[in-house]
């Protein structure tokens, strides 16, 4: 099976991907050379460049770095379109 990779620097609650990288820690944990060891082809996309951290709560909802959010949420749609096939 081929499988691609595509890391999001960004994690449930909004802070900088230095703080908190779920993206990396999958690399870290292995993943790709775990999908390799089990006979995929993996291609490893990198990561979807996200923007910066601004730190600001909105005020209505709460939600910390909401624009970033919104941001990533159309990023990742971008990515994936055309990389995800319909009949699975």
């Amino acid at each position: 099976m081929n499988v691609s990779v595509l890391g999001v620097p960004f994690n449930g609650i909004g802070t900088p991907p230095e703080a908190e990288n779920p993206a990396q820690a999958v690399r870290d944990a292995g993943l790709v050379a775990r999908l390799d060891q089990q006979g995929h082809r993996v291609t490893d996309l990198g990561d979807l460049a996200v923007p910066a951290f601004s730190g600001r709560r909105d005020p209505v909802t709460g939600v910390l770095n909401q624009e970033a959010w919104r941001q990533v949420t159309e990023r990742l749609a971008v990515a994936l379109r055309g990389r995800l096939d319909p009949r699975h």
